[in-house]
């Protein structure tokens, strides 16, 4: 078991755990109060089973490639282990870190919130499982330029996700599920231990985002940027999908697409740009308006793609577009703010500035700004 703590404690310390046990145990008590009171509500298999694929396959990529680079990961893989071990140990820690910080309160609700629990919350754990081999596929796949396997691991996912909304065949699905579990760790395999291991070279090419916007350069450079949007693109456009089961997760789009947390840290994520920045002149004026245009060209892209699904679900009206307008200038002032005003100074890992509670602030007011269209399409 020695080994198979190999990468552990990079992501769980005791006091970690501590914490998640306590907030795990509020959630649970305020899950079953809730459905004490609301017994009624309930969320479908086909809900729940790729609410949890999402979180599990997009959460754990955008925390492997915030973490696998090669400053930090190269001193466990000069260690005379098996590659077999390695990835194991690999593994191990990103599934025990998404058990802990992110499935365990899916889980609850599962359990609280479906007819079927059971069986959800199996699907759950094989699915996670499953969705963690492919992320490792992923990284060593964009590492080796091996893109055609890591859009496999991709088309996997998609079928994961057709699988899972349309079978009502649980022999079936589990025999899938196996089946794709197999498959990915026989991929994984077939690479050696240390193309785990992301080497962040500076790629000073001609690039047009040079010349436009210092923050849009580092988001088209930056993997760990670029996956997050992605991540969140793929999960709004996934809760419209399953909206017409769930109309409620309609109203969560605007604020899932509000929670790009690279993009709104980009100064506290980056303590020497905010020491350069001291030494220009009138530097937080120049700054402001430089990074407050990146935010206000991406809440822009954001809140169109929003429209747009409101658009092909065919639940587009004027209020909508009013609240998509709104949230442009909102979250761009919002977010200026919080991050010029208040930046997240008090970390050792970037992964902490992504992961503190700060990044709720904005979603939240999100979420309550856009209940008026909510209301208005229940009316």
């Amino acid at each position: 078991m020695g080994k198979a703590k190999l990468f552990l404690y990079d992501f769980v310390t005791n006091k970690k755990i501590r914490k998640y046990i306590i907030a795990i145990v509020i959630f649970l008590v305020a899950a079953l109060y809730y459905h004490k009171n609301n017994n009624e509500w309930m969320l479908g298999t086909a809900a729940m089973s790729n609410i949890g694929l999402s979180i599990a396959f997009l959460t754990t990529l955008y925390s492997i490639f915030s973490y696998s680079t090669i400053d930090r990961i190269k001193a466990y893989l000069m260690l005379p282990c098996k590659k077999s071990e390695v990835f194991f140990s690999f593994v191990f820690a990103q599934y025990f870190s998404l058990l802990l910080e992110r499935m365990s309160f899916v889980i609850i609700v599962a359990a609280f919130f479906t007819k079927e629990p059971v069986l959800i919350v199996a699907y759950l754990l094989l699915s996670s499982l499953i969705a963690v081999v492919l992320d490792t596929v992923v990284l060593i796949s964009l590492n080796k330029k091996r893109y055609f396997l890591a859009a496999l691991s991709v088309v996997f996912i998609a079928a994961l996700y057709v699988l899972l909304t349309y079978s009502q065949n649980s022999a079936l699905n589990f025999t899938v599920l196996v089946v794709l579990l197999c498959i990915s760790i026989f991929i994984v395999m077939t690479f050696e231990s240390k193309h785990l291991a992301i080497n962040r070279e500076s790629k000073v090419k001609s690039n047009p985002f040079r010349r436009v916007n210092y923050f849009s350069t580092v988001m088209m450079r930056e993997k760990i940027v670029l996956v997050n949007t992605a991540s969140v693109f793929v999960i709004a456009g996934l809760f419209a999908l399953i909206s017409k089961e769930t109309p409620f997760l309609l109203n969560l789009i605007w604020g899932v697409i509000a929670v790009n947390t690279p993009a709104t840290t980009m100064f506290s994520g980056d303590k020497a740009l905010m020491r350069q920045e001291k030494m220009l002149p009138r530097h937080s004026r120049l700054m402001n308006g430089v990074y407050g245009s990146f935010l206000a060209v991406y809440f822009m892209i954001a809140n169109s793609y929003v429209v747009l699904l409101f658009v092909l679900l065919g639940q587009f009206n004027i209020f909508v577009l009013f609240t998509g307008i709104v949230l442009v200038v909102v979250e761009t002032g919002i977010a200026l703010l919080l991050e010029r005003k208040y930046p997240i100074r008090s970390w050792q890992k970037k992964q902490e500035v992504w992961r503190n509670p700060r990044k709720y602030i904005l979603p939240v007011i999100v979420f309550a700004i856009t209940f008026v269209p909510y209301f208005w399409n229940s009316m």
